[in-house]
C-alpha cells in the first residue's frame, strides 16, 4: 500500500531466499539482509544519509535500537509487536533533542 501511495518501500529480513520473496511477492524495492549488512548504514546509503520518514516494527527489543537508528529527524516510529521480547522502556534526553526543561 504504502508503495501505491508513493513511498520507497525498504525492508529487512535474514537471508537471501527471504530477500528474493519480499523483492517478487511484497515488490519491495531496496530489501536488507541484516545477518550480512549493517542496517542503518543501508538506510543512509538508500536514502542519501536522510533516513526514514517512519519505520514498522513488528520485532520488538531485538530491532528497537537499530530502528530508531534509520529514523529521519522527526520521523515516526511505529511498534506493533514484541517477536524477541516488550521494549521496557525509553530514555530521551530531551534538553538534548532541544526542548526547553524547566
Amino acid at each position: 500500500m504504502a508503495k501505491a501511495l508513493g513511498a520507497t518501500v525498504i525492508g529487512t529480513c535474514s537471508s537471501e531466499a527471504k530477500a528474493k520473496v519480499a523483492k517478487e511477492q511484497a515488490n519491495v524495492e531496496h530489501v536488507i539482509i541484516y545477518t550480512q549488512q549493517d542496517v542503518v548504514k543501508e538506510v543512509m546509503r538508500i536514502t542519501n544519509g536522510a533516513g526514514v520518514q517512519v519505520v514498522y516494527d513488528g520485532i520488538g527489543k531485538a530491532s528497537f535500537d537499530t530502528s530508531l537508528g534509520c529514523l529521519a529527524r522527526r520521523g515516526s516510529f511505529v511498534s506493533f509487536g514484541s517477536a524477541s521480547g516488550p521494549v521496557y522502556y525509553i530514555y530521551m534526553d530531551l534538553a538534548y533533542l532541544g526542548f526547553k526543561c524547566a
